[in-house]
C-alpha cells in the first residue's frame, strides 16, 4: 500500500482514504440480504424465529415480548442471543 498523507479535515481526502482501505461494501451487503432469510429459515428453531421477528421486525422490547409470551426477560434475551450466534456462524462463510 502506498504511503500517502491525507488531510482528515478535507472530505475529498477522507473519501480517497476510504477507497484506499477497501471502498464500499455494497457487494457484501447484497450477499447478506440474499442469505439472511435462508439462514433464518434453515438454522433457527421456530421459537428463535418468532422472537427474532418480534424483536427486529415488530420492534418490540424484550420486556414486551416476555410479557406477551409469559416468559422471563432472561429467557427472551438468551433466546435472541443464541439465534444471533447461530446466524453469525452460518453467515460467516457467506460473507
Amino acid at each position: 500500500m502506498k504511503n500517502t498523507a491525507y488531510d482528515l479535515m478535507d472530505l475529498g481526502s477522507l473519501q480517497r482514504w476510504q477507497k484506499t482501505l477497501g471502498g464500499d461494501n455494497r457487494e457484501r451487503l447484497d450477499r447478506l440480504a440474499r442469505y439472511l432469510p435462508v439462514a433464518i429459515a434453515e438454522e433457527l428453531t421456530p421459537r428463535q424465529q418468532q422472537l427474532l421477528h418480534m424483536f427486529y421486525y415488530d420492534g418490540k422490547s424484550v420486556s414486551a415480548i416476555a410479557r406477551e409470551l409469559s416468559v422471563n426477560k432472561s429467557t427472551v434475551t438468551r433466546t435472541l442471543q443464541r439465534a444471533q450466534d447461530r446466524l453469525r456462524k452460518s453467515l460467516r462463510y457467506a460473507m
